[in-house]
């Protein structure tokens, strides 16, 4: 587990970004930004051999800890199980 500075999560990110073009062709921004918040080498390494197995772009997103939340939540706002703020 290595830690790695932003400079260094550059390359990993873009290679990533590249693969689910390629494998789905099409970008979750909310899904790129969730990624370019991991900040160890084994995550990266983990969510490359997850997009090579994945079938959708939702088992990757259930992949990135960010991006499975945010799913989670949307889904509740969608099926009115948030409720309302207001009342």
């Amino acid at each position: 587990m290595a830690y790695l500075s932003p400079f260094q999560r550059c390359g990993p990110r873009r290679l990533i970004e590249d693969l689910l073009r390629i494998k789905f062709g099409e970008i979750d921004l909310g899904l790129i930004s969730d990624i370019a918040e991991l900040t160890d080498s084994d995550e990266y390494f983990n969510l490359n051999r997850i997009i090579l197995k994945a079938k959708s772009l939702r088992e990757v997103r259930q992949a990135v800890p960010k991006a499975k939340a945010r799913e989670h939540w949307e889904w509740e706002v969608e099926n009115n199980k948030r409720g309302k703020w207001w009342m």
